[in-house]
Formats: C-alpha cells, sequence, structure tokens
C-alpha cells in the first residue's frame, strides 16, 4: 500500500514561512531561486530543475548565450541558498514541519518532514527491495543488486542499525501496509523504492517512512543513464545520510557516518573491477592517503598488484598513475619519467572507462599539469561532476583549473562542495609535498605548469 505524499498546501505553507523569514527578507535573489525550486518539484517539472533553465527563468540570462563552464551565478547561488537554509534551520525555522534541501551534485530540491521525537539512538532501518516498474524482467537482477548494494553501503553507519538482506527480501513484491511490515521486523522507519524508464534513461524513486504511522520523512527521485548505477546508488546514500543525521543528536556520530557515506560511496564506482583486484585497490588507497614515501611505495604496489590481477580495471589504472606522479612531485623519482608515465596510465583508464568520474577528474589533472592544456582540463573536470557528483576529486580539480583561469567565484563554489562533503577532505588536512626539499608549489611555473626537469 501506498502511502501519501506531502500535501503541496502544506509544503507551500512551509515554504512561504521560510521565505518571510528575517534571513531570506534581504536576499531576494535567495528567495526567488527557493520559490522557483520548490515551485517546480511540486510540478514534477525536472526541466526547470536545470541550470540553463535556472539561468533564463531566475536570472534572466539570454539563453542562446549562457555557458555554465564560464558562468558559474547558478552553481554560485545555490550554495548560497543551501548556507541560508541552514541558517535559517538553525535559528527561526528550527520547529518547521517541512525542510527544503538542495542535495550536492543537484538543483532539485528534497522535502523532508521533520524528524519527530521518539525515535531511539539508533533507529533499526529496513530497506524494502526497490521495485521494478520498468515493465522488463531483465531490470530484476538491476534493482536487487542496487537494494543490497544500499544495504551493505548503509550497515557500514554507526548511527543506525539496518536489518539484514534476508529480513528485507522475505518482503519483496510484497503488498502491505508500511506499519504491519515494519512491525513485523521491530523497524523504526522503513526505505522504499522504485526504479523506471524515463526515455534511455532511469528513474529511481525513493521514500523514507516512520514506521509509527506511515508518514514520509522524504521522498525523492534522481535520474541516471542505464549504466550508471554508481550515480543513482551514490546519490541515494547521501541522501540517506542527510535523513540519518537528524535522527541522531551526537556531532561525532554524524561525522564519522558522514565519512562512511563517502567511503560507501566511493566503494560503489568500483564494483567494475574484480573481487581480488578491489582489494588490492583499496589497500593502496589507504597507502596513498599516508602521504609518505613509504605509503607512495606501498600504494604503486598494490595497484600494479590490482592492474595485473584486473588489467580491465580502469580505477586502479588511474591510481597507478596519480602515484606515479606523486613520487615525481616528491622526488622519489625523476618527475620527467613519472609525469609520463603517468599520463599514459590515465589514458589507458579513459579507454576502458570514459564515464568513470575518477578517471576523468585524474586524466584531466595530467592534462592541465603534464600537458598544460586548461581548456580540455576544464572539460574534463566538468564531465567528472556530471558523472560523480560527489565525487571530492572532481571539484578539486574544477576549483583549481577556475582559479587559475581567474574564475575565482566558481572555484570557491566547486571548493565548498568538496568542503562539504567529507571533514577528511583534503581541504582539511593539507600537508606540504615536497619536492627534492622544496614545497609543491616550486614544482610548478608562474602559469601553474609543471616544472619538468
Amino acid at each position: 500500500m501506498k502511502t501519501p505524499v506531502h500535501s503541496p498546501k502544506d509544503i507551500r505553507s512551509a515554504l512561504a514561512d521560510a521565505l518571510a523569514s528575517r534571513g531570506f527578507a534581504r536576499a531576494a535573489r535567495a528567495r526567488a531561486l527557493l520559490k522557483y525550486l520548490v515551485e517546480a518539484k511540486l510540478a514534477d517539472d525536472s526541466a526547470r530543475l536545470k541550470e540553463a533553465s535556472i539561468a533564463v527563468d531566475v536570472f534572466g540570462r539570454a539563453p542562446t548565450r549562457f555557458d555554465g563552464d564560464t558562468d558559474g551565478i547558478v552553481r554560485v547561488s545555490i550554495n548560497r541558498l543551501r548556507q541560508a537554509l541552514a541558517r535559517y534551520y538553525g535559528s527561526e525555522g528550527g520547529e518547521a514541519l517541512f525542510r527544503f534541501e538542495i542535495p550536492l551534485g543537484s538543483y532539485a530540491p528534497v522535502i523532508r518532514r521533520r524528524t519527530p521525537g521518539g525515535l531511539p539512538s539508533q533507529p533499526r532501518i529496513l530497506v524494502l527491495p526497490l521495485a521494478n516498474f520498468t515493465g522488463k524482467p531483465c531490470n530484476d537482477a538491476l534493482c536487487d543488486g542496487l537494494t543490497e548494494d544500499l544495504i551493505d553501503a548503509l550497515a557500514q553507519l554507526s548511527s543506525v542499525r539496518v536489518l539484514a538482506r534476508t529480513s528485507s527480501f522475505k518482503f519483496k513484491a510484497v503488498s502491505a501496509d508500511i506499519r504491519a511490515i515494519a512491525q513485523d521486523v521491530s523497524a523504526d522507519a522503513v526505505l522504499e523504492g522504485s526504479v523506471q524508464e524515463v526515455g534511455a534513461r532511469l528513474r529511481l524513486t525513493a521514500q523514507m517512512i516512520l514506521a509509527s504511522d506511515s508518514t514520509h520523512l522524504w521522498s525523492h527521485s534522481f535520474e541516471a543513464d542505464a549504466e550508471n548505477r554508481a550515480q543513482l546508488q551514490g546519490q541515494l546514500i547521501d541522501l540517506m545520510q542527510r535523513s540519518i543525521v537528524d535522527m541522531t543528536d551526537s556531532p561525532s556520530t554524524a561525522i564519522a557516518d558522514r565519512e562512511a557515506a563517502v567511503v560507501s560511496g566511493e566503494a560503489l564506482f568500483t564494483m567494475s573491477g574484480s573481487t581480488v583486484a578491489i582489494a588490492h585497490y583499496h589497500r593502496g588507497l589507504y597507502a596513498y592517503r599516508q602521504g609518505t614515501v613509504a605509503g607512495f611505495t606501498a600504494a604503486e604496489k598494490s595497484f600494479s598488484d590490482a592492474v595485473r590481477t584486473d588489467p580491465g580495471f580502469a580505477r586502479a589504472h588511474a591510481a597507478l598513475a596519480r602515484t606515479w606522479w606523486a613520487k615525481g612531485n616528491a622526488g622519489i623519482e625523476g618527475l620527467t619519467v613519472a609525469a609520463h608515465r603517468a599520463l599514459a596510465a590515465t589514458r589507458q583508464a579513459m579507454a576502458l572507462a570514459p564515464f568513470d568520474p575518477l578517471v576523468l577528474a585524474a586524466h584531466g589533472y595530467l592534462v592541465f599539469f603534464v600537458d598544460y592544456d586548461p581548456s580540455a582540463a576544464l572539460a574534463f573536470a566538468v564531465r567528472a561532476i556530471r558523472h560523480g557528483p560527489h565525487v571530492i576529486e572532481a571539484h578539486l580539480l574544477h576549483a583549481k583549473i577556475c582559479s587559475y583561469l581567474r574564475r575565482f567565484e566558481t572555484a570557491n563554489e566547486s571548493l565548498e562542495i568538496a568542503r562539504a562533503q567529507s571533514s577528511l577532505s583534503p581541504l582539511r588536512r593539507r600537508r606540504p609535498c615536497r619536492h627534492r626539499g622544496t614545497r609543491l608549489s616550486s614544482c610548478v611555473d608562474g602559469a601553474g605548469r609543471a616544472r619538468v626537469p
């Protein structure tokens, strides 16, 4: 049985309260943007929730002249709106029945009902099998796989208890009241959803429902290319994390869970490699992040083992390239050799997985520093963000190139997105990277190019 959606009248009432608040009183642009996004969401008009449409309809940009790569007005305004909403719900709107959020990497607002009191500190979550509404039995495996991936990812979060796969799949294709299902397994909240086809794309719709009264905590839809399972999963995990943080009162738990969600999202992108290769890959990531000579050496071995185990594992090639580049900059080996080995490795990774966001970001980075082609590098960064809006490396690369091109406002927006996604972001744990006793900045010339001896 489907649970009722939020009443448009109640949502518009909550919107009016937000727009009339002191925080939005002096922010005409934020008011106009929030009203536009919420109305588009209520009308289920996905075409209006695109960067170009927002630029034209809200900010008066000319339809034939707007270029999102060079004009960052929408991204900057969206980021400021996120900040304004956070301030509002931290003060005047603290008791608002509904909350409006703009997830990272998306312009579609999420409308969530405020979580009532009474939930335990570690609520039990049941993930129901995603329903296959595509009309194609061949997509049953896709829906089941997405459900299993989500259960595995959420099981890594310490602030909730996720019921096991066997508990979830006993309700596959079962039509019953949510309260009855939740009572059967003693769940405090239930996540249900479906997968539909929209042209050549897939739409995943998901709702988090309170077991006590069958009301929605949130409901949202995502779209992605049929083969881009990782994007669907990554967006859903990010939204799930936001809901879970609101259920818990411990800041330390919220931070730890956000980091776990980022790690989980990253793991979902690596499913194209064999099990053994993925194990080598994650050992390499752990070693690489140490930022030491020993770490880089160990990372090179692990990534090489991953490539040898599975030559088609694109992310291992890209990670090996970043390791060679890091070793060159650290003076562990000659920078000329390291630079050209690294660029060749990312080209191979691109041939294997041209839509993988981490591969795109790694290749764009080397195109910028080794080939010194800012325009091509920027294009790779934009593609990386499009295919992986939750990949921090993509936003950092975009910020670096925009800063070099003196598009400082756009660069700052990308930095803010990267910073918000993880407290373990490189922005918060910078270490001086040295090349033969000098800082990394000494390894680039005034134009930002790598100095290759």
